[in-house]
């Protein structure tokens, strides 16, 4: 047997050094921009404190504040997926729409990606919620970027939604390539994921699919991939009320 194949060879090792590094990478971007604006705001406010009236002061700090929240959740989605303790993960429970999450997350895609998110294409029945309405936005943005990402440019995203049996069903189907169970395993970094999957594969170390598969486990749901002849179909299954 090659050495480069076995458990703990340079194979392997050389896939989990790539990983930490890639990862590495898109944390340090991530935090860049909160960073930033925390720094920015705070010189600002410094040089400007004896100019500036009481309602220009609550402004800037205001925007310090939305930092520090941006950060704040940033470093507890860094724990979920480092494995570190997920029991001190706020999550804000309320009622919401499933209609009014998918709405929200084509409108953020929409910002972030342009005139392709006019190709996502939504139809379902409403669903009534209750649970973390920004998280489950969390996850459905990230699936709708990742079927913006794999298809053509013309092709058309479908997104369908409903429930049944006291759990809401969401399935994002794109034209890109086929995603095997396996291949889909290695695409978010699970455990068992064959080497041959979870190689050469840059989306695999996407922190956003990383953050979103373990919120969903969190939330008592199920994340998983199927492929026919013609597209590929990525399901979120969700409680439709914490039991």
């Amino acid at each position: 047997m090659d050495s480069n194949s076995q458990p703990g060879g340079p194979g392997q090792l050389g896939d989990e050094a790539l990983w930490c590094h890639d990862l590495v990478a898109v944390v340090t971007q991530e935090m860049r921009t909160p960073l930033t604006v925390l720094k920015g705001y705070t010189q600002r406010l410094l040089m400007s404190w004896e100019t500036l009236d009481d309602r220009g002061k609550q402004a800037i700090l205001g925007r310090i504040n939305t930092s520090v929240s941006r950060l704040q959740r940033l470093v507890d989605d860094i724990m979920l997926i480092s494995g570190g303790q997920t029991a001190d993960l706020v999550m804000m429970a309320r009622p919401y729409l499933l209609e009014q999450v998918v709405q929200h997350a084509i409108l953020e895609v929409g910002a972030r990606r342009g005139d392709r998110a006019t190709m996502i294409m939504p139809t379902g029945h409403n669903v009534s919620m209750y649970g973390d309405q920004y998280r489950t936005e969390q996850i459905v943005i990230t699936l709708l970027e990742l079927a913006v990402v794999r298809s053509p440019h013309e092709a058309v995203i479908a997104v369908t939604y409903g429930d049944r049996d006291g759990i809401a069903h969401l399935s994002v189907t794109d034209r890109g390539p086929a995603l095997t169970p396996s291949g889909w395993d290695a695409l978010l970094g699970r455990r068992g994921a064959p080497d041959r999957d979870r190689a050469g594969s840059p989306a695999a170390l996407s922190l956003d699919l990383l953050i979103a598969d373990r919120l969903v486990t969190l939330m008592g749901g199920a994340l998983r991939a199927t492929s026919d002849d013609e597209a590929s179909h990525v399901l979120l299954e969700l409680p439709i009320s914490p039991s």
